[in-house]
């Protein structure tokens, strides 16, 4: 497709403010990746926590995992 006199290439989904708009006939929503990014995190403190207290532990998990979902909820509403 050429748009201005330049070549614009065209792709199956695109990442917009954290989430991925889809090309389909409506509007689609796509953050399972933004999903696997919070798993990610989650799981990369839980297993390297093996002598941390609780509070220390939850404390790692609202600055790193909390961040990731509520960004995700607040593009997707």
């Amino acid at each position: 497709m050429n748009m201005g006199g330049n070549y614009v290439e065209w792709c199956e989904s695109i990442k917009y403010i954290g989430v991925y708009l889809q090309s389909v006939t409506s509007i689609k929503f796509d953050i399972n990746p933004t999903k696997r990014a919070c798993y990610a995190a989650c799981n990369t403190i839980l297993h390297s926590s093996g002598i941390l207290d609780e509070i220390a532990l939850l404390n790692l998990q609202e600055a790193f995992s909390l961040c990731v979902i509520m960004y995700v909820m607040l593009q997707a509403a």
